[in-house]
């Protein structure tokens, strides 16, 4: 594994193989949190060229029509080719960042989106009549912060 150095002092995950390819070129971090970098066209137009899937392209080939790649463990800057699947858009959803877990024991389970969801639902039960945070909510968290240890930046935004 070889990190790449993106910009906003983060950093990208990749297998040794295809690193000589990726380094060739600057590669940024998108407002979604992807590798990317800007290419020019056949057309001379500007496109974004996504890092997963030009890593899942030079080592597997084209991605077939309806298919997404999807990072398995959610994090999409570890672009390792073992953590890179092709699922149909519907499959790539149901493993898009969504952690189901329970507020507190009365609550039913519900859904929210790991990183932005769960801070603002922390700010919300604190704001609560009895100012806890529900010991699962706070497992949730640092779960989410463990996950994503690697990015420094990332991990010290999540603070429970």
């Amino acid at each position: 594994m070889k990190k790449i150095e993106l910009t906003k002092n983060k950093f990208t995950m990749v297998d040794d193989n295809i690193y000589p390819i990726l380094i060739l070129k600057k590669w940024c971090i998108s407002s979604t949190g992807r590798a990317v970098r800007t290419i020019v066209g056949s057309d001379f137009k500007r496109k974004t060229c996504l890092m997963h899937r030009f890593v899942w392209e030079t080592i597997h080939g084209a991605i077939p029509n309806g298919l997404e790649i999807d990072h398995v463990d959610r994090n999409p800057l570890n672009n390792q080719i073992n953590n890179l699947r092709l699922l149909d858009h519907r499959g790539n959803c149901q493993n898009g960042g969504v952690k189901t877990i329970p507020l507190d024991e009365k609550s039913t389970a519900m859904s929210i989106s790991v990183k932005n969801r769960i801070q603002k639902l922390m700010r919300m039960q604190a704001l609560s009549e009895n100012r806890k945070i529900s010991p699962m909510l706070q497992q949730a968290f640092v779960e989410y912060r463990d996950r994503y240890r690697h990015n420094s930046e990332l991990a010290s935004e999540v603070k429970p």
